[in-house]
């Protein structure tokens, strides 16, 4: 494959985003970086107090995690559906809930975020794909 068909994104993705189907949940996840720019201002904006501790080395990990689900709820997770929490009642989207559901649930987030970095996902659509085929319809 050539370099530009590895590379190339849609930008319209990077900031509409995809779904990723985890069991019966879909979450709509931006891009984490790239043409997502409302990712890069929050990021730059919220980690910002945080430069020299990170030079240092001194920021621990429960803080660091706290920051990172703070940042993905207000510019990586759009939406999602059929969430549901640990008693299996349907979680209304919202920051609130972002927050809880990756904090209760790290691995999850670390799932969501890996999925959100990855160019791959944010590659054009070939003439012969369609936007069910990827869970976006």
């Amino acid at each position: 494959m050539k370099l530009y068909d590895l590379f190339t994104t849609d930008k319209n993705l990077e900031t509409d985003g995809i779904y990723v189907e985890i069991g019966e949940a879909k979450f709509l996840i931006a891009r984490a970086g790239g043409s997502n720019k409302k990712f890069a201002k929050i990021a730059r904006k919220r980690l910002a107090p945080f430069n020299e501790a990170v030079r240092r080395g001194a920021v621990d990990e429960e803080t660091s995690l706290k920051v990172l689900v703070e940042i993905y709820a207000d510019s990586v997770i759009l939406g999602w559906e059929n969430v549901t929490d640990d008693k299996d009642k349907t979680l209304e989207f919202n920051r609130k809930n972002v927050i809880k559901l990756f904090t209760d649930l790290p691995d999850l987030f670390e799932y969501l975020r890996e999925e959100a970095e990855k160019v791959s996902n944010f590659r054009p659509l070939e003439e012969n794909e369609h936007l069910e085929t990827l869970g976006n319809g």
